[in-house]
């Protein structure tokens, strides 16, 4: 989740005197304005970047609340559910299925892996592997990841395929939110630049 509100308008607005009405105003359409620019920019961003469907990444990024001239506040929510390895790039074969998650990346092949349909009785496939191999993915991840996020999900892995090792574990990389949260510090200067200028344009006009 992003909030955007006129805080970065602050060293403006302490200059102008007896607008308070057009300042408000104004304020409120620059963060609005602000809110639907780092929305697209962000679903550009990242479709650049990761080899999801454009599509489905506009529609996991959503300006939720927008500002009014009394709640200078716009947020921008964003699906925080772990995305299904099957919506990224991916291929096939006796040996596994092979994807690729970042455009400049290569694919990587994940043995004993396999397409599952029909997840939850709807439509959706993904990328699943039995427990029993699940947890040596979750092992082989965990090297180089030694958060406690990362030994929460191995310990689980285990449990589960203790208790079913021939049942499926359906894998994900990072949720759209991860990759906006990414994305929003690298487009913070612009944003800023973006804002003011809306601001004043709109200040100017309403002002008169």
């Amino acid at each position: 989740m992003a909030v955007y509100d006129s805080k970065s308008l602050d060293s403006l607005v302490s200059k102008l005197k007896d607008k308070d009405d057009a300042i408000n105003k104004a304020s409120a359409l620059a963060v609005n304005k602000t809110a639907t620019y780092v929305r697209g920019e962000a679903i550009d961003a990242l479709n650049a970047d990761v080899t999801l469907d454009k599509g489905y990444i506009s529609k996991h990024i959503k300006v939720v609340a927008r500002a009014s001239s009394r709640n200078l506040r716009a947020i921008i929510r964003a699906n925080a559910r772990g995305t299904h390895l099957s919506r990224f790039s991916h291929r096939v074969s006796k040996k596994g299925v092979a994807v690729k998650i970042n455009r400049d990346g290569g694919y990587k092949m994940l043995e004993k892996a396999f397409v599952v349909t029909n997840l939850r009785g709807s439509a959706s496939k993904g990328i699943a592997m039995k427990n029993r191999e699940a947890v040596k993915h979750f092992a082989r991840a965990s090297s180089g990841d030694s958060s406690p996020n990362m030994r929460r999900k191995l310990y689980k892995q285990r449990r589960k395929a203790q208790d079913k090792p021939n049942g499926i574990t359906v894998l994900h990389s990072r949720s759209i939110n991860q990759m906006f949260v990414s994305q929003r510090e690298m487009l913070r200067p612009r944003v800023e630049t973006f804002m003011r200028s809306e601001f004043l344009k709109d200040f100017k006009r309403l002002s008169k």
